[in-house]
């Protein structure tokens, strides 16, 4: 018993220890229409920045978007602030990517769309209370923290 207790106490050290990566997730900002490929209006660009300014200490290493303006768009002022490239990925194989997405150990923004961004929390595993991002609305930031390799230990909804 006494050696449980010991080997108890050294696994949360060695859990306090590890590092955590935090994957933030958004909706892209505001499009001017709804047309298959829009650009953002003034107020989403001025969201864009405003994640920017927020996510700008938070060690973003890694910036995925779908190949679509109004993400990539979204995602631009954190790349240029920050000098990481913005990768793509298919909104169609977020099983895939979250397989990959489990595996970052370093911080990072995913941009997506109304359905694609809640499909990957649910893809990620994590349970959560928004079950639908109307069209209407852009300022759901959902951060989701993993410490060292375990699986994700928290996500919290945000907004911005």
């Amino acid at each position: 018993m006494k050696y449980l207790f010991i080997v108890s106490i050294l696994l949360l050290f060695i859990l306090s220890c590890a590092p955590t990566t935090t994957i933030f997730i958004v909706r892209h900002a505001e499009k001017v229409d709804s047309s298959r490929d829009p650009d953002l209006t003034e107020e989403g660009l001025s969201r864009a920045a405003r994640l920017a300014e927020l996510l700008k200490k938070e060690q973003i290493q890694h910036i995925y978007s779908t190949n679509y303006k109004r993400t990539t768009k979204t995602a631009t002022p954190l790349s240029k602030l920050m000098n990481v490239p913005i990768s793509l990925y298919a909104p169609d194989t977020l099983h895939t990517f979250a397989r990959a997405i489990k595996k970052l150990n370093s911080n990072a923004l995913i941009v997506g769309h109304t359905n694609s961004t809640i499909n990957l929390l649910n893809e990620l595993g994590l349970s959560h209370t928004i079950k639908i991002i109307e069209d209407s609305d852009y300022s759901n930031l959902f951060k989701v923290s993993r410490k060292g390799k375990t699986a994700v230990l928290k996500l919290e909804e945000l907004k911005y």
